[in-house]
């Protein structure tokens, strides 16, 4: 049998083991719970930055203008396409 000083050094052990168990899995979810709270928001500007992005894409256009000996009708022909574009 255990006298009561050893019962009592081993349910001290015991309790503080569970203690530090205890404190390390509750740090752990507070971690846990932060990142995942940090990769959220931080997801959530991304997908607001690329949105705003895409609204502000105006893409390309190309412009075939056939012009053979019009050096004199060809900057008028210029300005009036980059004027309607």
């Amino acid at each position: 049998m255990y006298t009561s000083m050893e019962g009592s050094w081993i349910n001290t052990l015991f309790f503080w083991t569970f203690t530090l168990f205890g404190m390390i899995n509750f740090i752990h979810l507070g971690l846990y719970i932060v990142g995942a709270n940090t990769y959220d928001i931080m997801q959530w500007r991304r997908k607001k930055r690329l949105e705003a992005e895409k609204e502000q894409y105006e893409p390309l256009l190309t412009v075939l203008v056939p012009a053979h000996n019009e050096e004199l009708g060809i900057i008028r022909t210029l300005d009036t396409i980059s004027k309607s574009t």
